[in-house]
């Protein structure tokens, strides 16, 4: 299921970018996510906003873009593009891609990083703690 909430948030991205985003964003805007979608619950938009505050991408110029590509839709970052940083990993997104996202999942989609409790971070034991 994982890999078909990804192909769906990819394709979610693109659709966006092209004619009918306004149809597709205000579908998508109402649309309730059941709680068993995700492992790690989603965030409500209070939350996104206080975790993840937008900001203006400012690329200079002869810059390649700053850095890759959005990991959830894969479309580079261009000078004026709303992103979104992960608070403690600080990998960045596209503002519409990352509110997506955090609305089903509040983890990183790189790296997983998560915010928030999680019912598996108070089991988990560090790797460290294993180390000799």
């Amino acid at each position: 299921m994982g890999a078909g909430l990804i192909l769906l948030l990819w394709r979610l991205c693109v659709l966006t970018k092209g004619a009918g985003a306004a149809t597709l964003l205000a579908s998508a805007d109402t649309a309730a996510v059941p709680p068993s979608a995700a492992a790690v619950p989603g965030l409500d938009v209070a939350a996104i906003d206080a975790l993840y505050p937008k900001y203006l991408h400012v690329a200079s110029p002869g810059d390649d873009g700053g850095g890759g590509p959005c990991a959830i839709c894969l479309g580079q970052f261009a000078r004026g593009d709303t992103l979104r940083r992960g608070p403690g990993c600080r990998h960045r997104f596209h503002a519409r891609c990352a509110e997506r996202w955090l609305r089903v999942s509040a983890t990183c989609p790189v790296c997983r990083d998560s915010p928030v409790a999680t019912p598996f971070a108070e089991a988990a034991v560090p790797l460290a703690a294993h180390a000799r």
